[in-house]
């Protein structure tokens, strides 16, 4: 008999045999998807030589370094909703006071519902599907196989959750309590016919609670990379789903949890961690209109975007702004306003012109990190705008910032479940504009106002503010004779460039209410 082989007896669920026996198979499933990886990667043709030092700040499935000491969060105490279903491991709470800080859902009767309907069928040892060795951390049913493959094959190209390593997927066979924040949050992108999307999220991201509970009492789990991923994807499905009080909640933990891990720069997953941290951060603080949590994070030596397109579309990265609104640039903030929307447009111009739609960005692009930074600043300014005297009407650049963050999440950030925040920013956007006085605004930046009413149409779409910015849109056109979309995009040349999903998006709201 070769050596190295070992026999083991496996029948049922995991949960009724030996443990080591489901180790065994699991590391054996996973050394071999890794192979097969390895195999695929080396097969593609390279990147290039560059590498940039963000994908070298850590080391996949760092163990816990919490700085020498062992030490419990301390977070305020709140209410907790028990979860729909009680099993042994909710029925009592573990002693971190973290636990009821992250537990807080105060919709179980959505997920009480759906109950009856999701199909917990547990599969089989030998059924032939991906979990034929039941290698996943919970009981799989056909359901969650399908969401599980639908969510690794339709990849968000502009996610922040980008892997050169390909190493990223198997923290959601390693930790249930990731494993079930990826179901909430595919299960929202996913929906059946039968229209339990939101209580099927629901009744997962519970679900992830009461997992992540028992990894919070474990000193050992309590600020692993896995934990701390699971809590910025429950602060974010909560933002995107429109409940900003739950997702404070978890960013307070967040953020707890980050420090006693060291901090930012200690996260492991080869910095995949730390952007999903950053961008749970910023999601958080675009939804409620606040300061980033975290301090702006510098990302240096990042090459030229145009190097990462064709050598002949490198003059289309430079904006030539509107000499009118240049010229009332007159303070260190404002000139911020213009520098933030000359970043907008190359990085939508990036995304126009690298590959097609469906493929991956260049790694070495760092994408993600790139508009993370325009993003903070855009926050930043706007929460200093805040503190004006009351009274004063909205400015342009007042304006200009809120449709920037707007630009960001429906032309850079191509979230499919963001529909809340993004409905959220159209609202601030659509106030700001009501509060300023929009008839010199019109006369004097007639571009600019058009391409900030086109932001908000798409921002806006099946909400009442919708028609607000059909009626701006409308009156521009009409008072500057534009009659085409060719030519809505010539008057706005001096603004960024829409990508081309928005741009086509905001071209058929166009022909549909203006031209038809």
């Amino acid at each position: 008999m070769p050596s190295g082989l070992t026999f083991i007896n496996f029948s049922g669920g995991p949960q009724n045999g030996d443990p080591s026996n489901s180790k065994t198979v699991r590391s054996h499933v996973m050394k071999k998807y890794r192979q097969q990886r390895k195999a695929e990667m080396r097969n593609k043709p390279p990147l290039g030589k560059y590498k940039v030092p963000f994908y070298d700040s850590g080391i996949f499935s760092r163990p816990v370094e919490v700085q020498g000491r062992t030490s419990k969060l301390e977070l305020p105490r709140v209410e907790a909703t028990p979860s729909v279903e009680v099993s042994p491991r909710t029925a009592s709470l573990p002693d971190s006071d973290v636990v009821d800080d992250i537990e807080e859902v105060k919709r179980p009767e959505m997920a009480a519902g759906y109950l009856k309907s999701l199909d917990m069928t547990s599969l089989s040892f030998l059924d032939v599907g991906l979990d034929a060795y039941n290698f996943l951390p919970i009981p799989a049913s056909r359901r969650i196989l399908m969401l599980l493959q639908a969510n690794i094959k339709s990849t968000i190209r502009t996610s922040v959750h980008a892997d050169p390593s390909k190493k990223y997927l198997s923290y959601y066979v390693d930790n249930a309590a990731r494993l079930y924040i990826a179901l909430s949050y595919s299960a929202t992108r996913f929906q059946d016919q039968t229209g339990n999307g939101p209580s099927e999220s629901l009744y997962y991201l519970m679900k992830s609670i009461s997992a992540v509970n028992d990894d919070i009492a474990d000193p050992q789990k309590q600020v692993s990379d896995s934990t701390i991923a699971t809590v910025a994807s429950m602060a974010n499905i909560e933002n995107l789903n429109g409940n900003p009080e739950n997702s404070i909640i978890h960013l307070n933990g967040l953020k707890r949890m980050v420090e006693m891990r060291g901090g930012l720069d200690c996260l492991g997953m080869q910095g995949i961690l730390q952007r999903v941290v950053l961008w749970a951060d910023l999601c958080g603080a675009s939804r409620t209109q606040t300061v980033p949590k975290f301090p702006l994070v510098r990302f240096p030596d990042m090459m030229p975007l145009p190097q990462f397109s064709p050598p002949n579309c490198t003059k289309s990265y430079l904006l030539v702004l509107n000499s009118t609104l240049s010229s009332r640039a007159k303070t260190p903030e404002s000139a911020g306003v213009l520098d933030n929307l000359q970043h907008l447009h190359e990085l939508s111009t990036f995304l126009n012109l690298v590959g097609k739609e469906s493929d991956d960005l260049p790694v070495e692009a760092c994408y993600p990190d790139r508009v993370y930074t325009v993003e903070h600043n855009i926050l930043t300014s706007l929460y200093v705008s805040q503190s004006s005297p009351q009274g004063q009407r909205s400015n342009i650049w007042d304006i200009l910032r809120h449709a920037s963050l707007l630009f960001i999440y429906t032309n850079l950030r191509q979230t499919p479940v963001g529909g809340q925040i993004r409905k959220s920013l159209s609202n601030r956007l659509q106030l700001c504009m009501q509060d300023a006085d929009l008839r010199v605004y019109k006369v004097d930046l007639p571009a600019e106002m058009l391409w900030v009413s086109c932001i908000g149409l798409v921002g806006t779409q099946d909400t009442s503010d919708y028609h607000w910015f059909l009626g701006c849109v409308e009156r521009i056109s009409v008072e500057h004779l534009i009659g085409s979309w060719e030519e809505v995009l010539s008057f706005c040349g001096a603004m960024p460039a829409l990508e081309r999903n928005c741009a086509r998006k905001c071209e058929s709201l166009w022909a549909k209410n203006i031209f038809s």
